[in-house]
């Protein structure tokens, strides 16, 4: 998943795939993107312009972590590390949001996530 040092564009091409995006908004220290790729799939794209490769590792091993218990429908994290030009990345799948959600099944999916070892 990481390792090799590469801009998000260097990682696409890497796998294989022509990607075009859309900026989402982001905040002053990071922005977030929806990348889409030739092949129809949509992925969640989060930047920083410093050095944050290890809070990505922190929030892909959490991410990793609730995926694997598959109590919720956790993004997959496909990638994170360093741009090789001073700034970091974190690539997963795109979920999109949106809707009303069932509260209590929220509730009971949540609960079970915390049970797992």
């Amino acid at each position: 998943m990481t390792g090799e040092i590469m801009t998000v564009d260097e990682w696409f091409k890497k796998q294989g795939m022509k990607v075009s995006f859309q900026n989402l908004g982001g905040s002053s220290w990071s922005q977030n993107y929806k990348y889409k790729a030739d092949n129809g799939k949509e992925y969640f794209v989060k930047t920083a312009r410093q050095s944050a490769a290890k809070m990505f590792a922190g929030e892909a091993l959490g991410l990793l972590a609730m995926f694997d218990t598959k109590a919720l429908r956790i993004p997959e994290v496909l990638h994170w590390g360093d741009d090789g030009k001073g700034g970091s990345y974190i690539v997963m799948e795109y979920l999109p949001l949106g809707g009303r959600s069932d509260q209590k099944a929220l509730g009971r999916a949540v609960a079970k996530m915390h049970l797992a070892e």
